[in-house]
């Protein structure tokens, strides 16, 4: 920011005054448009530097303590089984998804909720580094939410892996979320029953769990 044309920082005045003023007179719209741009420019990149430097001062505790005791280095660890990444039109369905996955089959989850007041972009940018799996809820109003694509255009940057679910029914992504799908498998809850839809995940989830299970076994 300090190395930032002038006329770049008048803009970036401007926008936060913006910010501040949808806050306080509650326009949630404009408030979370703002807070998407003020983070992508002004906050994203410092924020994963700090991520990785404290990722990295973990490591290294991690092969002292190994090498100290002599045992195998541990697997790196994470807070969240998966991160759900869903917009507010799909809520129904992201917290029924949600409950299936922690009550009955045990996961440990992050649910993001873009309808949070306060400064939620970073909260769920840490939510994308704790995680394993990124659930990634296509949808058109997925599509449209600047706090959605600032999610996914964070976890696809920082090579999440990525489970994307299609939400309607005859939805093809394009655009910004075509490209992040790319040639992604996707679980499709628009045409499967829900529990059909909810085998598929999980299986895929297990599926991806084994594939990086072996491939740390085999770099050992």
């Amino acid at each position: 920011v300090k190395n930032m044309p002038e006329q770049d920082l008048k803009l970036m005045t401007r926008v936060n005054d913006i910010y501040h003023h949808a806050t306080e007179y509650g326009n949630m719209t404009l408030e979370k448009a703002a807070e998407g741009l003020i983070w992508k420019v002004e906050k994203e990149e410092k924020f994963k530097k700090q991520q990785d430097a404290e990722a990295e001062r973990k490591r290294e505790e991690k092969r002292q303590k190994a090498k100290e005791s002599g045992a195998e280095e541990e697997e790196e660890e994470v807070q969240y089984d998966l991160m759900i990444s869903y917009s507010w039109a799909d809520m129904d369905l992201a917290h029924r998804i949600f409950h299936h996955l922690t009550d009955k089959l045990g996961y440990t989850i992050w649910l993001g909720q873009e309808q949070m007041h306060g400064s939620t972009i970073q909260a769920m940018a840490n939510a994308v580094d704790n995680a394993q799996f990124i659930l990634m809820c296509m949808s058109d109003t997925y599509k449209r939410s600047a706090n959605c694509q600032s999610e996914a255009e964070y976890a696809f940057n920082r090579k999440k892996h990525i489970v994307p679910c299609k939400m309607k029914k005859d939805y093809n992504p394009d655009g910004w979320l075509g490209f992040i799908l790319g040639t992604r498998m996707y679980i499709d809850f628009g045409t499967y029953e829900f529990e059909k839809a909810i085998e598929l995940l999980d299986n895929e989830i297990q599926l991806q769990k084994k594939k990086r299970k072996e491939a740390r076994e085999m770099a050992r």
